[in-house]
């Protein structure tokens, strides 16, 4: 085929915390790959008020590093292989409302109420990170240890002492599942299976796509053998079921104190 240039722009970096090895690893990989043209594209860092830290992105000190080590080694290797740096951005409606609105308790009230010696306090579905950003501070406990009373010296909120999983990470995290971006491998090469189904259904693979499918899937087969830990996919599935049931024991306790 003429005029066709073999190119990738999609790779990650150790700094998105679900890639492994280094930039100058990746860019001689692909050199020995025959590609013309590499992109790096770490996700984009977002800083969030609540004081939620991401586990799949770099940190906001991070990105001027980041992009000055690809520049560098762009024109370190300028002769074999044209380097590009930039970000991969996700649009998440909840990433933006967080930046857009400061959240005070009043606005997030579930309703109920609790009593402790020292009052009654309304309860608000705010985190303790919410709390601290609004200028709240821990009072106290309630005697039963489920809630923390949250004080600002004016007005006081309690909140639940155990604090459900963070809507932000799992929005996140959501949408990296749904891109199939979360797999711990090298530029995110699909398995064989992957590509399979996709002929099943009726779409075109080409041949070194498929070759290099089954190059990684040995090596992440290697890798299960030398590191028995669970998949990034698995635990994202663990950890989405614990707060599924933790929700619903919560849920069916309160019918029942009602």
């Amino acid at each position: 085929m003429t005029g066709f240039l073999k190119a990738n722009y999609h790779t990650h970096t150790y700094r998105c915390q679900h890639a492994y090895g280094s930039e100058r690893e990746y860019i001689e990989a692909a050199i020995r790959m025959g590609i013309a043209e590499l992109g790096f594209s770490d996700h984009v860092p977002c800083p969030f008020k609540d004081g939620y830290v991401s586990g799949i992105r770099m940190t906001m000190e991070q990105a001027p590093e980041y992009v000055y080590a690809i520049r560098e080694l762009g024109k370190e290797y300028a002769s074999d292989i044209k380097l590009y740096v930039g970000f991969e951005a996700e649009y998440i409606p909840e990433f933006f409302k967080e930046q857009e609105k400061a959240l005070i308790p009043d606005d997030l009230e579930t309703g109920e109420t609790i009593k402790t010696p020292r009052g009654t306090f309304y309860v608000t579905a705010m985190s303790r990170e919410q709390m601290e950003a609004a200028g709240y501070g821990l009072h106290h406990q309630s005697d039963d240890g489920k809630y923390l009373i949250m004080g600002n010296g004016t007005r006081a909120f309690a909140i639940f002492a155990e604090q459900p999983e963070n809507y932000l990470k799992a929005a996140e995290q959501t949408t990296e599942q749904n891109y199939n971006m979360i797999d711990g491998q090298i530029n995110n090469t699909p398995t064989v299976a992957e590509l399979e189904a996709k002929v099943k259904a009726g779409e075109t693979i080409s041949l070194v796509d498929l070759a290099e499918a089954v190059k990684a899937d040995k090596e992440r087969g290697k890798a299960a053998k030398t590191e028995k830990k669970p998949s990034i996919r698995a635990q994202l599935r663990a950890d989405k079921e614990k707060t599924a049931q933790k929700k619903a024991a919560k849920s069916k306790n309160h019918e029942l104190e009602v």
